[in-house]
């Protein structure tokens, strides 16, 4: 297994053959994918974003072509120090990219999860486990770090919250679980979103609902650490995520609360 810590030009110089092309898993060189996993942590955000994690959500997400064996090795290693603990607890640091975007590949991996079942119940616990962690111990929630791109620490944790409520092993106490995790993000916020992360929140929160493993009435625990205040950015923050959350629901109980809700979180 190739080290995570490849420095950018030799990881350049390995993917290569990634390069603007739709190669399949099967033509690249050995130790491709774990080279992919490796730039996942890059401050390069080309090498990062249009290389690892497009490549990775491709032929994992679209053409499930890695190997059952294959993804829950990946599976480990996103969830290991390497991955989404690695260097847990810093803030204005360029770790956020390997922590981010490792839960962020777990998303891409319950996808497929979601779609042929090969993680066991160990394994799809221990990812839950791995956002709830995360939700309680990342302490950088930026969603652009300035000239190095997208870092999306509560974008990410939201994909994966929603991968994790449109499995059946979802229960309602890992339901309770995600919104948690979700909700120590969110609070962590210092500033409004400026990366739409309010509808990749609202997403997972509607996924939740939409199975009926919470209620809008679950929110109010959350929202309510809110002050009054209009400049409040964990406010603004929840009253759009609300608003969001508001047009994904199919009309009947649930939209009416969470329209309620809104109105609640909008200070005139």
């Amino acid at each position: 297994m190739i080290s995570s810590s490849i420095p950018d030009w030799e990881l350049r110089q390995r993917l290569s053959c990634l390069e603007g092309s739709e190669a399949l898993a099967e033509d690249v060189p050995p130790g491709t994918v774990d080279c992919l996993f490796a730039a996942l942590g890059s401050e390069d955000p080309h090498l990062r974003d249009e290389i690892g994690a497009a490549t990775l959500a491709r032929w994992i997400v679209i053409q499930h072509a890695l190997p059952a064996d294959q993804m829950r090795r990946l599976h480990a290693r996103a969830r290991g120090p390497s991955g989404a603990r690695h260097r847990i607890g810093e803030s204005g640091t360029t770790s956020v990219f390997r922590r981010s975007f490792s839960i962020l590949l777990l998303a891409f991996i319950h996808a497929a999860d979601n779609a042929t079942k090969f993680l066991t119940n160990d394994e799809w616990e221990g990812s839950l486990d791995t956002l709830v962690s995360y939700g309680q111990q990342e302490q950088d929630v930026r969603a652009r770090v300035a000239g190095l791109g997208w870092a999306h620490s509560v974008a990410h944790a939201s994909d994966l919250a929603d991968e994790l409520a449109q499995s059946p092993r979802c229960s309602p106490a890992s339901a309770a679980k995600i919104l948690s995790a979700v909700g120590d993000l969110v609070a962590r916020s210092r500033e409004p979103f400026r990366g739409e992360e309010e509808d990749r929140v609202a997403i997972a929160l509607a996924s939740l609902i939409r199975r009926g493993l919470i209620e809008v009435h679950a929110l109010k625990g959350l929202t309510g650490r809110a002050s009054i205040s209009p400049e409040d950015a964990l406010r603004i923050n929840w009253k759009n995520i609300v608003r969001a959350l508001y047009f994904r629901l199919d009309d009947g109980d649930e939209k009416e609360r969470a329209s309620v809700l809104q109105a609640e979180l909008t200070v005139a």
